[in-house]
């Protein structure tokens, strides 16, 4: 709603972004809010609200739960799990 809405920059972390971070190791927290403080401080105001969405959609489509798409992932050569999840495929 704050970048939507108001134009506000600001990244609500949700489950798709909080695992992403998580597991590539661009920031990596216990919580959500963790994470949420840690991206702000990295991602520059002006790239923050299209840094929320593309970040999102990347833990939707591509960086899923279940199974991870790391074969199609633009960050798959930065990613600190991508050897742990290929060892089991």
């Amino acid at each position: 709603i704050m970048n939507v809405i108001y134009h506000k920059p600001y990244i609500a972390v949700d489950t798709h972004i909080f695992r992403v971070c998580c597991r590539t190791g661009l920031c990596v927290g216990k919580t959500a809010l963790d994470v949420q403080h840690a991206l702000a401080g990295i991602i520059p105001l002006a790239y923050q609200d299209e840094a929320h969405h593309r970040l999102l959609y990347h833990g939707r489509l591509v960086c899923t739960a279940r199974k991870p798409d790391c074969g199609h992932c633009v960050l798959s050569g930065l990613c600190k799990s991508r050897k742990d999840l290929d060892v089991g495929r």
